[in-house]
């Protein structure tokens, strides 16, 4: 069992490289568990675009290094997340596979259980 297996909560942004666009993100809830990750939630608005969606994330971690995609409500396409846990914040950036659109995102973690 790693030391960062658990359930957290996870409130934060996204934010867009090209326009700036920030998108929050509230209550989301994330297990880690044996080097897998799942979690779903709620997107608010975007700053400049986006509506409210949910979204659900399935990937992996090594250490302190996660990887997921993200499925963003009926959109095409997944968004790759790529980050690390520091001082209970996840922070890195993230691609769209259905265009150019790239940015990063920084998450604050509570944690709820081991």
């Amino acid at each position: 069992m790693s030391s960062i297996d658990g359930t957290y909560r996870v409130d934060g942004h996204t934010i867009n490289s090209y326009d700036g666009n920030k998108t929050i993100i509230t209550s989301m809830m994330l297990r880690l568990a044996n080097g897998r990750l799942w979690a779903s939630g709620c997107y608010d608005s975007g700053t400049n675009y986006n509506t409210e969606k949910s979204v659900v994330w399935s990937g992996s971690y090594n250490g302190d290094e996660l990887e997921w995609t993200e499925k963003y409500g009926e959109t095409s396409g997944v968004f790759i997340y790529h980050g690390f846990i520091q001082n209970k914040k996840l922070c890195g950036t993230y691609k769209w596979t259905a265009n150019a659109a790239s940015g990063s995102f920084e998450f604050s973690l509570q944690r709820l259980s081991n």
